[in-house]
């Protein structure tokens, strides 16, 4: 579609999963990308089995509560990351390290209990100080670990480091990395 036939499209039209313009598909998680033929020449998915995407190390994962991916099968992120880190070693690609953030947060409640999505970026970035919750020194010390392991990652593809509990790439659900107060 040409950038004015998208400018007479009503905004539903896109959203609504409705003709060959739509932005989504009945099914599909509302921020997937569109395969539109010229930036996108193929699902990621079908890019992915062909071996179409870069040969480094991966490191993903997300909250125990997290968002689920597909709506169909209720299969959590965690879940597809796992399957990305096996489908790399089938294809004799770099590692993917898998993460589960399970830590809930201090006070969690309502509709942002447990370990909910994006509750891992508060550690990250060091950011969790600010925070209008409880935090321990336990939590200092998980932010402190999260931060070292995705500096190491940054580094050297490998979130590894010295004094940092051991992460090995996945290899299926039970080496997914638990990232909590007590690990």
């Amino acid at each position: 579609a040409t950038p004015d036939e998208l400018r007479a499209l009503p905004p539903a039209a896109l959203v609504s999963g409705a003709g060959e313009l739509a932005a989504r598909r009945p099914g599909q998680l509302s921020l997937a990308p569109v395969v539109d033929g010229y930036v996108l020449e193929d699902t990621l998915d079908a890019i992915a089995e062909s071996g179409g995407h870069r040969d480094i190390p991966y490191l993903l994962g997300a909250t125990a509560d997290d968002i689920h991916a597909d709506a169909k099968d209720n299969r959590t992120l965690v879940a597809c990351a796992v399957d990305w880190s096996l489908l790399n070693l089938r294809l004799g690609r770099g590692p993917a390290y898998v993460y589960r953030f399970d830590r809930v947060p201090p006070g969690g409640h309502g509709a942002y209990g447990g370990a909910y999505h994006s509750a891992e970026l508060w550690y990250l970035f060091g950011t969790w100080r600010r925070g209008w919750r409880a935090y321990t020194e336990a939590d200092a010390a998980l932010a402190e670990r999260i931060a070292d392991y995705w500096c190491s990652f940054v580094k050297t593809g490998d979130p590894n480091g010295e004094g940092l509990p051991a992460w090995a790439p996945c290899t299926g659900n039970a080496a997914v990395q638990a990232l909590n107060v007590w690990k």
